[in-house]
């Protein structure tokens, strides 16, 4: 059996025994907190009773469940003792109750990267997915804003957690590789620097998959951000004195590139280099989400707040699409 199915077998034997333990939880606990179905069932049925000016006690509990053939196979008599035999000690309802909702936003944010996760790795269109992400992560905010709330009012004592290190998902290898888009866009850039006036607001050197493309924009924007003129051997110089190195790449591999760029490509295959970015980070992004989640040791507020600074991440990124339509 689950701890978490132990802490709440053991809150509702709490209520059964000392009702007024239920105004301890009532305020931000919620029957979907709860794993176990039958005990979801059970602690909606002792709020509708509080809410009708009724006890909680095992015998009203039963006569709401009694009328549904579906609540009766969940939750019968000799269930309803056992619950109330699984509870230590009826006045420790909220330190059980607390365990109720920790496990519950654990098991709510694994569910959500994994969602999360899913929409990155779609087949559908560019627009209709990047839409979607941001849908899903303004819902994930909302919810955690509520979670965050309840949080507090369950009156948790902070306490210091085990720190984990949470890689930075942008470093992440990619998922979906754009080799043949990042050589496109370099190789446009380099033909018609002019170009990168129209790129330079969204397009980051991070979301190149490859090294060597990734050192080459990077020898670009540095070049164009002061004012000197986009060329081979002024991209070369950028590129060692930012790099330290220049390792596979020569000035006649640029040279090469110039000659095979095409003018006026460089925005199209740039929002191919993001898109392809976009959704390589937001999976490595749900992962590592899903993945801390999943981490017990890790207490609510630091689970919360490691969810928090990773979807402002994918936001930023999803405005970044956006201007790159606009």
């Amino acid at each position: 059996m689950r701890a978490s199915e132990i802490a709440e077998r053991a809150l509702l034997g709490a209520i059964l025994l000392d009702h007024a333990r239920l105004a301890d939880v009532q305020q931000w606990l919620e029957p979907a907190d709860f794993y176990a179905y039958r005990h979801g069932l059970v602690y909606t049925e002792m709020l509708e009773l509080r809410r009708t000016g009724q006890e909680p006690t095992a015998r009203s509990v039963l006569d709401r469940v009694i009328p549904s053939a579906e609540s009766r196979r969940q939750v019968d008599g000799p269930y309803l003792h056992t619950l109330m035999e699984s509870c230590p000690h009826p006045s420790r309802a909220p330190i059980y109750g607390r365990m109720v909702l920790e496990a519950s936003i654990h098991r709510r944010s694994a569910d959500r990267a994994t969602r999360l996760g899913y929409v990155a790795q779609s087949e559908c269109p560019a627009d209709v997915v990047i839409d979607q992400l941001g849908r899903e992560v303004d819902d994930w905010k909302a919810e955690l804003q509520l979670l965050e709330q309840r949080w507090a009012q369950a009156g948790e004592v902070p306490t210091e957690s085990a720190e984990l290190d949470i890689p930075d998902s942008g470093t992440q290898a990619r998922a979906v590789v754009a080799d043949a888009a990042e050589i496109s866009l370099i190789a446009s850039l380099m033909a018609s620097p002019w170009q990168y006036e129209h790129i330079k607001d969204w397009l980051r050197p991070e979301d190149f998959s490859r090294h060597d493309m990734r050192v080459l924009y990077t020898a670009i924007v540095d070049v164009a951000e002061h004012g000197q003129p986009v060329d081979g051997v002024t991209v070369m110089w950028a590129a060692l004195r930012t790099n330290g190195s220049t390792d596979h790449l020569n000035h006649e591999a640029v040279a090469r590139l110039s000659q095979a760029g095409v003018p006026g490509y460089a925005a199209v295959a740039a929002r191919e280099v993001l898109e392809a970015s976009l959704r390589s980070h937001t999976t490595s992004t749900a992962r590592q989400l899903e993945s801390v989640a999943r981490t017990a040791q890790m207490r609510p507020p630091k689970v919360m707040q490691s969810v928090r600074r990773e979807l402002d991440g994918v936001t930023f990124s999803c405005q970044r699409w956006s201007a790159s339509l606009a």
